[in-house]
């Protein structure tokens, strides 16, 4: 982790951070900004690997969770995020530069996001009283 604070001093945007989270090897960064880009930051060096901002994203990405995986090739990582749109963003390296925007329940407002150790399932929390939980394959609700 010193690595990460001493070599990432540079500024990454104009924006205010909103969210930082570690990939399970800490070779990768995601950062969500105030502004709703979201940054792929390679910690070790201090790299901007993707920089992710379209006219869709202008609420923060309040959340962020990488999928765990034993597998620390870069390709195979994936990310999730929760968003106040109500929308959930989905990025791997095949998207480069986009994100994937699903939107699963209209009434919410998510703030927190997490995947479960089982790989398969993640859960998420916002405005309404109540945690969902859904498969990641169907994207369906499964509690």
């Amino acid at each position: 982790m010193r690595d990460f604070s001493y070599r990432c001093h540079n500024k990454l945007a104009e924006s205010d951070v909103f969210s930082l989270k570690l990939n399970p090897d800490a070779a990768l960064a995601a950062v969500s900004f105030f502004d709703g880009s979201l940054q792929i930051v390679a910690p070790a060096v201090g790299e901007k690997i993707y920089e992710i901002k379209d006219d869709d994203m202008f609420m923060p990405i309040t959340s962020l969770s990488w999928k765990p995986t034993r597998d620390v090739q870069q390709s195979s990582q994936r990310l999730i995020g929760a968003c106040l749109d109500g929308s959930i963003i989905r990025w791997t390296f095949d998207c480069r530069n986009t994100v994937e925007r699903i939107k699963l329940n209209r009434d919410q407002r998510y703030h927190a996001i997490d995947y479960a150790g089982d790989q398969r399932r993640f859960c998420v929390a916002g405005t309404q009283p109540y945690i969902e939980i859904y498969d990641e394959e169907r994207m369906q609700r499964v509690q």
